[in-house]
């Protein structure tokens, strides 16, 4: 086997960024603003490039599709430039740990909402609450009208049907 030249786009993610494209197309354009890349350690995340590991290519194409998503909105809520921020904010009291557990729970309840499969173990912003002993999320007054989906941490979204 040939060695890829350095910076070529993913072969191992391939697969999976173009069944992305067929279930959520919304995504995949955002995955447009990504660099993929392959690589030798964990599948991970560093400012827009995607690098994925081996163990990637291990999962089930659904779990591979939700992966992909999951690292596609790391970019494109900007956490990497968020974390330097916060921690050129906060210096020493800045926990990466914590910033990281957070937006990976926030993606995550997002990802499992839209229907995607996530591999697991996964955290959620839904057990980090419960975790946390927070109360439950009050849905806003403004969203009493229409048809109610109720969510995983028990808040509700209104619905309103389209006139005809």
């Amino acid at each position: 086997m040939t060695a890829e030249p350095k910076g070529a786009h993913t072969r191992r993610a391939a697969r999976a960024l173009a069944h992305l494209g067929e279930v959520d197309p919304a995504l995949a354009v955002l995955g447009l603003w990504c660099r993929h890349r392959d690589g030798d350690g964990a599948t991970m995340t560093a400012g827009e490039v995607i690098t994925y590991g081996p163990d990637f290519a291990t999962l089930a194409l659904p779990e591979q599709v939700g992966l992909v998503a999951h690292h596609i909105l790391h970019v494109a809520l900007r956490h990497s430039p968020r974390m330097a921020g916060l921690r050129e904010r906060l210096g020493d009291s800045f926990d990466p740990a914590l910033y990281g557990l957070a937006a990976d729970g926030i993606i995550n309840d997002t990802l499992i909402l839209a229907g995607h499969a996530i591999p697991r173990p996964a955290v959620t912003l839904t057990d980090l609450l419960q975790q946390a002993g927070l109360p439950e999320p009050v849905p806003s007054p403004r969203w009493s009208a229409g048809t109610q989906t109720a969510l995983p941490w028990r808040c509700t979204v209104t619905r309103v049907a389209p006139s005809a």
